[in-house]
């Protein structure tokens, strides 16, 4: 129950997906002012008037800028503008910071140290804590900020270089008088790992010389290494005696000293820790070498077996440990855990009802029925077992993280903020409990859309385990995200890559990584190896796999850069009319006008029931691909339709996309005999009958349900023309395909155009913001030109 997370597949997927979304330009590359110390995360622009406004600035020339916020675009005049603070990444503000840096002023160390930290610039905060070490050696403070940086990282894959120099700085601490028994221990630790025993043995010794204040809450730990490294060097009678000095079993013998090594290897094979899983072999065949009756050592095997899901090898040793005489709860807890993984319930149930009452088997056997429950879709039941286990006395802290785990699956519009503070608290000390709550929050905060917090996160944990593939692909999609560093991204993804070159999910997203940089051509290339590995005909699936579906979308976005231009591009944003042969018709109540980039339309429905206000604009429709927009609907969601229209020029003729009053997606077409709307096949009919078990399954649209909720979020409506059926067309929300076969509106004497509309019942007040109205043609094969 201790294994490390699961990469949910769908988790994976949903993370490419919204690296997918955020795709709508590139801001450009401006070298910020080397002597600039602040860092910002986005461009700043301060308005002559004082007003500061932030965002990406894109499209930028001496005269003028285009400047993307939270709410839309704005095109701004230079000559407008007092002052303009360029992005400037955290490194860059380092090397400011740094150039003005005083090497002797302790102060000046310690400042720059915490900055560094601050913005998980690790190397560098190393770099001025050490420094600060030098200078105010015997301040405590300085190796507590040292020793928590150090632990990020596993010692095992430091260099021999870097160990030297921590050894190095810890004992300049300990020669000061500095008394931390950590400060200690680390030292004994990395002497170990330089090949050193006896060293570090002597060191340990130490250790527990310290006053008995101080090392009161880490002498079992210590006292551990030490008998391990006295049973590792051939001394079990000097390890014995330890044991003896703590109270512990008289005349024990090398063969239990070598099971109690086992037991405490099998923990680091649980926590995660590959390069124990020889050691432990090793010890357990030294052990059954030593007694082939050992029951201990054929039990600890068969815990061992089931870790790494060898369920038949398991059971068979979990049989020669109960022939050789072992027994109790231990056993049967670990047995009918063996027999859940292997999909037997009824086994394992019944191995559970012989420990119900043993003392303290209550936590491990609730976590186990929860487990079965949970496999027989009876989730109810497991999420309170869950509950029961974690509210145990004396929980563990796997139990904890299960809880947590839980709590995302069972409960996932919940704040697991609360419950992983009050973890962190308890076992924040442990550095996999550490990594794994991290991989939680950062989850969490991706969901919540906080791409800042879940970077912060996925890089602690990456730093205790820098080589899980899963850690790395999470942490590199979550820098495809907003206000992500794509430089930071690429490490990730390359590394992740060089784990797994096969994996679909980190293709996709090295996909996405060089479509953001703007390497179309090897986008391309990444999402058509995607696409090679499925059969020709599950690519036409209304409902294809999602990995398939994803590297669609992405070859789609790369190839209508390549082979699209952008014709009309929003509304020319001067004052607060929309302009850009933009026309308002039949205006109910509801006025028009544009703000903060935005054209919003704000009122009440009146004069007429469901009357349409409408903005709509003529378009040529000579090589016309498609055509989207941003809306945002932040008022009367209920009891509103909002539009996108595409249509002759006096709207007796066309399609109509609209989010219906429940927020499900439709669509209709308008002629003049008749205005015919149609909705995606419901889930389930009342008496039960899903859409294939009705005489109505067959849908010449194939339409699939999507939902607009009442979220006052922003959403993509887009009409994108078939160029595989002429007059034919295909309608996305959020770049999800709803509709296809539709019939595009003949031209007509007046031409077409394409527009938004809002209506509601006569007196309902509502306002929705249009923003990023884009019309996209095919690309001339030589010359363009641009309509206004």
């Amino acid at each position: 129950m201790t294994s490390r997370i699961d990469m949910k597949h769908s988790t994976v997927l949903w993370l490419v997906a919204a690296c997918l979304l955020w795709v709508s330009g590139s801001v450009s590359a401006v070298q910020p002012d080397e002597r600039d110390t602040e860092v910002r995360e986005f461009d700043r622009v301060v308005m002559k008037t004082g007003e500061e406004l932030t965002g990406e600035i894109y499209d930028d020339t001496p005269i003028q800028f285009w400047l993307r916020m939270k709410d839309g675009a704005q095109k701004f005049l230079t000559e407008d503008v007092q002052r303009i603070d360029r992005r400037n990444p955290p490194e860059a503000a380092y090397r400011a910071r740094k150039r003005l840096l005083d090497d002797t002023d302790p102060d000046a160390q310690r400042t720059l140290a915490e900055f560094c930290v601050q913005y998980e610039l690790r190397p560098e905060s190393i770099k001025h804590y050490e420094a600060l070490a030098k200078l105010s050696p015997a301040d405590p403070d300085v190796y507590l900020a040292l020793l928590a940086i150090y632990q990020q990282t596993p010692d095992i894959q430091k260099t021999g270089e870097r160990r030297d120099q921590e050894i190095a700085v810890c004992s300049r601490g300990i020669r000061a008088g500095v008394l931390n028994p950590d400060l200690h221990y680390r030292v004994a630790r990395l002497v170990e790992l330089t090949g050193d025993q006896d060293m570090a043995i002597y060191l340990l010794r130490r250790v527990l010389e310290l006053p008995e204040a101080a090392i009161e809450n880490h002498r079992k730990r210590i006292k551990k290494d030490l008998v391990r490294l006295l049973v590792a060097t051939g001394d079990p009678e000097a390890a014995e005696r330890e044991l003896d000095s703590d109270g512990g079993a008289e005349g024990q013998s090398e063969i239990e000293l070598l099971v109690l090594k086992a037991k405490w290897l099998l923990e680091d094979v649980a926590a995660g820790d590959d390069n124990a899983k020889a050691k432990f072999n090793e010890t357990i065949e030294q052990a059954i070498a030593l007694d082939r009756d050992n029951a201990g050592a054929r039990l600890l095997r068969a815990c061992y077996l089931l870790l790494e899901e060898d369920f038949e090898a398991a059971q068979k040793s979990f049989t020669e440990a109960m022939s050789r005489g072992a027994s109790g709860p231990s056993l049967a807890l670990s047995y009918a855990l063996n027999f859940a993984r292997s999909g037997d319930s009824r086994l394992a149930t019944e191995l559970l009802a012989t420990v119900r009452n043993a003392p303290g088997a209550d936590e491990l056997s609730k976590l186990i029925q929860a487990y079965i429950h949970e496999n027989l879709a009876e989730d109810e039941a497991a999420w309170e077992l869950i509950q029961e286990a974690v509210g145990e006395e004396g929980a563990s802290w796997q139990t904890w993280l299960i809880y947590l785990q839980a709590l995302t699956r069972f409960q996932p519009d919940t704040d697991i903020r609360p419950a992983a503070e009050h973890f962190l608290s308890m076992f924040g000390h442990n550095e996999i409990a550490f990594s794994e709550c991290a991989i939680l929050l950062g989850d969490a905060a991706l969901r919540r859309g906080d791409g800042a917090e879940a970077r912060r996160w996925l890089a602690y944990a990456a730093e205790t385990d820098s080589g899980d593939f899963e850690l790395l692909l999470r942490l590199g999609c979550a820098h495809l995200a907003e206000g992500g560093d794509l430089v930071r991204a690429r490490r990730a993804l390359e590394q992740a890559h060089e784990l797994d070159a096969i994996h679909q999910d980190v293709r996709n997203a090295l996909g996405c990584l060089e479509y953001r940089s703007g390497n179309l051509e090897i986008a391309r290339r990444w999402f058509t190896g995607v696409i090679g590995e499925y059969e020709e005909k599950m690519l036409d699936e209304s409902k294809p796999p999602k990995t398939l579906a994803y590297a669609l979308r992405g070859i789609q976005l790369v190839e209508g850069v390549l082979d699209e231009e952008l014709w009309v591009d929003s509304f020319d944003r001067e004052g607060s009319s929309i302009l850009n042969n933009w026309v308002e018709q039949e205006t109910f109540g509801v006025t028009m006008s544009l703000q903060g980039g935005a054209a919003t339309f704000d009122g009440t429905q009146a004069y007429e029931a469901d009357g349409l206000t409408v903005l709509h604009r003529a378009l040529d429709p000579e090589e016309l691909s498609r055509f989207r927009c941003r809306i945002r609907l932040s008022r009367g969601a209920d009891k509103t339709r909002v539009a996108l229209r595409f249509e002759n020029m006096d709207g007796t003729e066309g399609i109509v996309f609209f989010r219906d009053l429940d927020g499900v997606m439709a669509f209709a077409e308008n002629s003049k005999r008749e205005f015919e709307a149609h909705r995606p096949k419901e889930e389930a009919s009342p008496d039960g009958a899903t859409p294939k078990d009705s005489d109505e399954a067959d849908d010449p649209f194939d339409m699939q349900r999507a939902v607009w909720k009442a979220d006052a979020k922003w959403h993509v409506l887009e009409v994108r023309l078939d160029p595989k059926q002429p007059g034919k067309a295909e309608l996305y929300f959020d770049g999800v395909r709803v509709a296809r076969n539709v019939k595009i509106p003949g031209r007509g004497r007046a031409g077409l155009r394409c527009g938004v509309s809002g209506q509601a019942a006569l007196g309902v007040p509502y306002r929705f913001e249009v923003d990023d109205f884009e019309v996209f043609r095919r690309r001339a094969k030589s010359g363009s030109s641009r309509q206004r």
